[in-house]
């Protein structure tokens, strides 16, 4: 049975997660939205969650962006990071992602298919030392920084592709 990673994952030198601006680009910050107070309690759970995994750490760099608290269908909530500002500055991949019947042929004649975590996948890839600042997030309680690759990153599926 697979357990959710407890540490950072090892540094891979070239294959950490990069995030190339465009040129002239400069760091985009943004205000927290206003949240009541049992969402604030819940985006708190969130962050030292997060801090205690050693996933994020206290930030204090010009980039920040906002978090938004996404409904989940059992009622619970799930903290996503804004990235929209962010993705709209970097230099995308020239290499697409795959066509799904090419896929599908690809598994032609398997067996036994598992279902991927893309919580663990993604927090198995640390962010390049250079490229931590990009990742600065925006709370009522301080900003933080991604140590790993965070969901909703431009190129970030490209990173998996090189490994």
């Amino acid at each position: 049975m697979f357990q959710d990673p407890t540490s950072l994952p090892p540094a891979r030198g070239h294959f950490d997660h990069r995030i190339p601006l465009k040129e002239g680009t400069s760091p985009i910050s943004l205000r927290p939205y206003r949240y009541p107070l049992k969402q604030k309690d819940i985006i708190r759970q969130w962050e030292h969650e997060m801090q205690s995994k050693g996933i994020i750490q206290l930030s204090s760099n010009p980039f920040a962006l906002l978090v938004v608290l996404v409904g989940k269908k059992d009622g619970l909530w799930r903290l996503c990071v804004d990235y929209r500002e962010l993705n709209r500055q970097i230099v995308k991949d020239k290499f697409t992602s795959p066509v799904i019947e090419e896929l599908l042929d690809e598994l032609a004649g398997c067996a036994v298919y598992s279902k991927v975590d893309l919580k663990s996948g993604y927090h198995q890839v640390r962010m390049n030392k250079q490229d931590i600042v990009k990742t600065t997030f925006n709370t009522h309680f301080g900003c933080f920084e991604f140590l790993v690759i965070p969901f909703g990153l431009t190129n970030a599926f490209a990173t998996f592709q090189n490994l």
